[in-house]
Parts: C-alpha cells; sequence; structure tokens
C-alpha cells in the first residue's frame, strides 16, 4: 500500500517488538481474534502505556458484531473493519489517521 510496515506474529509478540523499536509506528492494526492476547487485551495494553497511548489502533477482524465493535472503541480502537477491506479502501483510513 505504499508503507513501511512492521509485523508481529501475535499481539504476544508485539509490545516487545515495539519496545524494541526507536522509531514507533504511525498506526497500529490489529486483529480481535489471536492466540494468546487476543485483540482487546492488546488494545488496552497499548494505551495504557504512555509511549505507545497516542498510536491510533484500527481493528480488521472477522468479529465485527456491534458488542465487539463497541468494545474496541471503549477501548481506544479509532475504526473497526471487517477482513477482507479493500486495500484501496484500507489506504485511505490510514492516511486519515497517519501523522503527516
Amino acid at each position: 500500500l505504499g508503507f513501511t510496515s512492521m509485523l508481529a506474529n501475535g499481539a504476544n509478540e508485539a509490545p516487545k517488538l515495539l519496545d524494541e523499536t526507536s522509531s514507533l509506528p504511525d498506526l497500529i492494526i490489529t486483529d480481535l481474534e489471536m492466540p494468546g492476547m487476543d485483540g482487546f487485551q492488546f488494545i488496552a495494553a497499548l494505551k495504557k502505556s504512555d509511549r505507545l497511548r497516542p498510536i491510533p489502533v484500527i481493528v480488521l477482524s472477522t468479529k465485527t458484531d456491534q458488542p465487539s465493535r463497541d468494545m474496541a472503541f471503549q477501548l481506544g480502537a479509532v475504526e473497526c473493519f471487517q477482513k477482507a477491506l479493500d486495500k484501496e479502501v484500507l489506504r485511505m483510513v490510514a492516511n486519515v489517521f497517519i501523522k503527516s
């Protein structure tokens, strides 16, 4: 999509990856259903960190029922989309939240 990205193999690996990088991402995209720590726990952990709290979080998941969306937003997600989102739509949404 024209962005530089980092990939963590699940929410358990992501905090370590974020701690080890000096340059934080402008945006985090996460699923809600992952082994180990689920996406809700991951978002909550991010938002507890002063360093990571400002990073916008977009949820891209098959779990997009209203209670799941409500919980993701309550925890601090900025958007929630059904998986298989068109890449051009994802690019446009990412551009809204990425710092200029």
